[in-house]
Order: C-alpha cells, then sequence, then structure tokens
C-alpha cells in the first residue's frame, strides 16, 4: 500500500523546510557577523566623545618612585572624590611610556588634566629645601577643576 502525499502536505512540508533553512541562515550569519565585523562600540564617534572631549586626568607614577609614594595617598584619595574621571599610569609599562611621550611627561610624580581636548602637565610631588614634597594646592585644584 502506498502512501500519497496531497498538495496540501507537499506545500506544508516545504514552508516547514523553507522556515527552517531560513532560521539556520540566520543563526550562522549572526555568529559570523559577531566574530568577523566590527564592533558598533568602538566608533570615531565613540572615540571622540570618550576620549578626546571628555574632561579627565591621567596620574602617571612609577612604583620605585620616592615621590610618587610620598603624594600616593592623597592623590587616590581626591581621585576617588573628583567627579572628574582619573586613569593611573605606571610610566614603566609600554602603554605608560606611549602615554608618557604623547603628553611630554618628564617626571614621574606628574597629573595631565584634559579638558575640553586640551592638556596640561602638572607635578604633584617634588623637591624643597631638599626634602620630597607634596604639592596639595597643585593636587587638590586638578581634581576640583
Amino acid at each position: 500500500m502506498k502512501n500519497k502525499l496531497n498538495g496540501t502536505s507537499i506545500t506544508t512540508l516545504r514552508i516547514c523546510l523553507l522556515v527552517a533553512l531560513s532560521s539556520i541562515l540566520f543563526l550562522l550569519f549572526s555568529s559570523y557577523k559577531e566574530k568577523y565585523d566590527y564592533p558598533n562600540s568602538l566608533t570615531q564617534k565613540e572615540y571622540v566623545n570618550t576620549v578626546i572631549k571628555k574632561d579627565m586626568n591621567l596620574v602617571f607614577y612609577k612604583r620605585t618612585c620616592p615621590y610618587c609614594k610620598a603624594g600616593k595617598k592623597l592623590v587616590i584619595s581626591e581621585a576617588k572624590k573628583s567627579a572628574i574621571t582619573s586613569y593611573f599610569v605606571d610610566v614603566e609599562t609600554k602603554e605608560g611610556k606611549l602615554l608618557a611621550k604623547k603628553y611630554s611627561v618628564e617626571y614621574a610624580p606628574s597629573i595631565v588634566a584634559i579638558r575640553a581636548g586640551k592638556s596640561k602637565v602638572y607635578l604633584y610631588a617634588g623637591d624643597k629645601d631638599n626634602k620630597k614634597v607634596v604639592f596639595y594646592d597643585v593636587i587638590k585644584d586638578v581634581f576640583e577643576n
């Protein structure tokens, strides 16, 4: 005894196969796009809005620097209280060296204040009368403005 498929059954089967095939292709394309397409979050516009237009502080330090150690507690405290985002940059790392060069940082205990796309370098500790001194006013001013 032979089973015969009528026209309605064949049409239904074709629709089911088409839906299944479309779903598989959609999943494959989505997976491919996630792996090989450029991410939307890292566009030029995002860079400009977050890096160029945003006010921030870059706090440069060196772990073995006695001046950095002297100012560390106050710098960290003021950075935590500040509305301005601060990034801590170790000048001994590859990235730290690049940033130090980019912003013309000569000494480790420095803060680069970036405001409206313009940068200015401040020392947050140094020598005064042959003593290591923390420049409290500089630190307070940089993190407030």
